[in-house]
């Protein structure tokens, strides 16, 4: 995992050029203050190490049959409901249906059978946690900062054509997919989110160059393959 963590994804900037479209805005203020703090909660091999460890704890202990009933017991016990996602939202919808709700959730449909996973996503959250310094508090980072985020970012125009892909500053696409391709425009908060949490490497031997956590598809694979954990 330290292969994978440290430096920032390409473009990492993006995200604060996306909240500085509203420089006023107090909600866009109080999520750079905290972006880089979640950033790094979600690169750090320690900090999934801390939750994993814990939660194999609980499972050598008989208290859970496997760590994923231990995970989701940590995150039950902030308080919070674990919903489950039944189907494969794209683009803004799944921002706007699943992440900026105060909870943490499983996507228990078809990326169960994926790379990206079932349980991938309330990892993070329980990483974040601790990264922000108490239960919960990843949810309330989405659901009162991302959810309320001012600004919408359109996808970025190349010689009259649109791209998926995010452009760097020399106009050459940049690795990582962001937009949906039936989206031409997000709002900023959903940008931040996909820059964050929800990075994504597209195909696979630009994932094999540039993948790195936090990206779902990086992230359960590495615990898996390579450290046997078990993961959903």
């Amino acid at each position: 995992m330290r292969k994978l963590e440290a430096a920032r994804p390409v473009g990492w900037e993006r995200a604060f050029e996306a909240l500085l479209l509203k420089p006023k805005s107090s909600i866009n203020r109080k999520i750079m203050a905290q972006l880089d703090k979640v950033m790094s909660g979600l690169q750090s091999p320690k900090l999934y190490g801390q939750v994993l460890g814990e939660a194999l704890e609980m499972v050598r202990r008989g208290e859970f049959a496997d760590i994923n009933a231990a995970l989701r017991a940590m995150a039950e016990s902030s308080g919070l409901k674990v919903v489950s996602v039944n189907a494969i939202k794209e683009g803004g919808s799944f921002f706007k249906d699943v992440v900026s709700k105060p909870a943490y959730w499983l996507e228990d449909n078809a990326l169960k059978l994926k790379d990206h996973g079932e349980f991938t996503h309330l990892l993070q959250d329980l990483v974040v946690d601790r990264a922000l310094g108490g239960a919960g508090r990843s949810a309330e980072f989405r659901s009162k900062l991302l959810a309320r985020a001012e600004g919408t970012v359109t996808m970025f125009e190349r010689g009259g054509q649109r791209t998926r892909w995010t452009l760097g500053d020399d106009g050459q696409p940049l690795a990582n997919t962001l937009f949906a391709d039936t989206e031409t425009q997000m709002t900023v908060g959903d940008y931040v989110w996909r820059w964050t949490y929800d990075l994504f490497y597209e195909d696979p031997a630009v994932r094999a160059q540039w993948g790195r956590l936090p990206q779902p598809e990086v992230l359960r694979p590495t615990l898996n393959d390579g450290l046997g954990i078990g993961l959903k």
